[in-house]
């Protein structure tokens, strides 16, 4: 009979960049280690820059490990039916407020399109502006000659890129929940843990240096069907290997009013059709700048973004609401009906879209 909680991991210790769990867009500027971070424990800038962050998606990690597993139920590993059990639960489009004991503060949602970036790579990312993201990668990675399953957490903050993995460590067949703990410093440093009280339904609790760190209730706005069990691949990864290799989507958008010098504009990118108006409609990736005064364009990068044929709104957020709505209304300017824009696999794709409705 299954043991209730399946111990994958006792201990693991491996050179890796901190990282923490913050709001998607959070500056990170503060030097409190359970401050600014993402959903897995990133403490500082300062700890990023000195293992040596650089390139704009690679992941950077030392194999210098010492391991103590448990002998009796092994690790995680490509096809082992706990990885695959998790890659499908998590595979959506997640959407849910966000609970902080941050400097950030709460904040209403977070997006999450969680999805095959490659055949061993399941990835989600969310960007508030160009300087600001959060990523979030699930693997099988081989740590001191041992295969494990693998939560991967960071983004550019302030122009420094935080990185940190974790370690599968138990998992809990009642609770359907999977909890991960920092490989650099343990579950005493970073200890998240993803549960599925029902199917359509996530939480994320993470703790850094046993402190309340952040909650996330996701509801999963949209289903991502896996071609089987996931990872494709039986090879398992580096443990320092790179995020995949992803398209990235240039869009310019224009609009004939001139900004004010506080407006920003936002590209947001649906997965189904919103018509003439967004309500209702879940965005799986979205993005914004600040126009300079008199502006009547901006251009909008999004990296890391999967292919597929996306609809786009653009909006001219002239009140400074549309953080916390994800909704235009009375005086913003906007593109309706949505933009039909094609993100191929080929590397860079662009679009142009028109802003030609004023709220």
């Amino acid at each position: 009979m299954m043991p209730k909680r399946l111990l994958l991991r006792r201990w693991i210790r491996v050179a890796a960049l901190p990282l923490v769990l913050t709001h998607c867009g959070d500056d990170g500027s503060s030097n409190d280690p359970t401050a600014g971070t993402d959903a897995g424990g990133d403490a500082s800038s300062t700890a990023a820059s000195s293992a040596g962050a650089s390139g704009s998606g690679s992941g950077e990690a030392s194999s210098a490990a010492s391991a103590d597993a448990d002998s009796d139920t092994g690790n995680a590993s490509p096809g082992d039916a706990q990885t695959q059990e998790f890659m499908t639960a998590i595979a959506g489009l997640w959407r849910g407020p966000v609970t902080s004991g941050t400097s950030a503060g709460n904040f209403p949602t977070m997006n999450m399109d969680a999805r095959p970036a490659d055949d061993s790579t399941m990835f989600a990312r969310c960007d508030l502006d160009e300087g600001n993201s959060l990523r979030f990668a699930f693997s099988v990675e081989t740590h001191d000659g041992e295969d494990i399953l693998v939560y991967r957490n960071g983004g550019y903050f302030q122009g420094v890129l935080r990185d940190t993995r974790t370690a599968l460590m138990d998992h809990d067949t009642d609770a359907n929940s999977w909890r991960f703990c920092a490989l650099s410093g343990g579950c005493a440093y970073i200890d998240a843990t993803f549960a599925f009280p029902e199917s359509d339904t996530l939480t994320l609790d993470v703790e850094v240096l046993g402190m309340f760190h952040i909650a996330w209730t996701g509801t999963r706005a949209e289903s991502r069907a896996l071609k089987g069990d996931f990872p494709y691949s039986a090879e398992p990864g580096a443990p320092d290997g790179p995020f995949p290799e992803m398209p990235s989507l240039t869009t310019t958008v224009t609009w004939a009013e001139p900004t004010t010098g506080t407006d920003t504009v936002w590209v947001m990118l649906m997965t189904e059709p919103c018509g003439i108006t967004p309500v209702g409609c879940t965005p799986a990736r979205f993005l914004r700048v600040t126009a300079p005064k008199g502006a009547t364009s901006a251009m909008l990068t999004m990296e890391q973004i999967h292919a597929d044929t996306y609809y786009a709104l653009a909006v001219v957020d002239r009140n400074g609401n549309l953080p916390s709505t994800l909704i235009p209304d009375a005086g913003d300017s906007v593109s309706i009906p949505d933009t039909m824009v094609v993100v191929d696999d080929t590397g860079e794709s662009t679009a142009s879209i028109a802003v030609v409705v004023d709220l």
